[in-house]
């Protein structure tokens, strides 16, 4: 391994690391009580920021990636080889994983958030496209305690 492809996975490593810390960190301490409008903007702003100055970072050194779909993509179309492109996904991995744990740690969770939660997806289909026959069968697949009977 070149010292090149070292700085890049250290690089993509910290600057994944500093995007999913940063804007978990945001939403974890937003979870805390009522949703208030003006959280969205303060989430919205962390990761918007965070990833600009993650990209920064990174850019002279791994190209800047910070997103498992960027090396698959350019793998792909044959613009990365297999290897760095692997050695840039499971780099990502370990910094996304580093940095969830470090916010688990942080962070004191109501026993709801570890039961399970109705934020994001799932709860943005049920709302927007009630009981729409194919996106009943999409949520049936996604989530194993779905029932159309219920």
């Amino acid at each position: 391994m070149e010292d090149k492809d070292l700085r890049g996975y250290v690089a993509e490593l910290l600057g994944t690391f500093m995007v999913v810390f940063l804007t978990a960190g945001a939403v974890s301490a937003n979870v805390r009580g009522p949703l208030e409008p003006w959280m969205i903007v303060v989430v919205a702003l962390t990761a918007g920021l965070s990833y600009s100055a993650a990209l920064a970072f990174t850019l002279p050194y791994s190209n800047g990636f910070l997103n498992p779909a960027l090396p698959i993509a350019l793998w792909v179309f044959r613009q990365l080889d297999g290897g760095r492109a692997l050695g840039y996904i499971v780099v990502q991995f370990v910094g996304a994983l580093l940095a969830a744990g470090t916010i688990r740690a942080l962070f004191s969770f109501p026993e709801w958030v570890s039961r399970g939660n109705h934020l994001g997806t799932p709860h943005l289909m049920e709302k927007t496209l009630g009981s729409d026959p194919f996106m009943m069968r999409i949520k049936a697949l996604s989530s194993n305690s779905f029932s159309p009977l219920s």
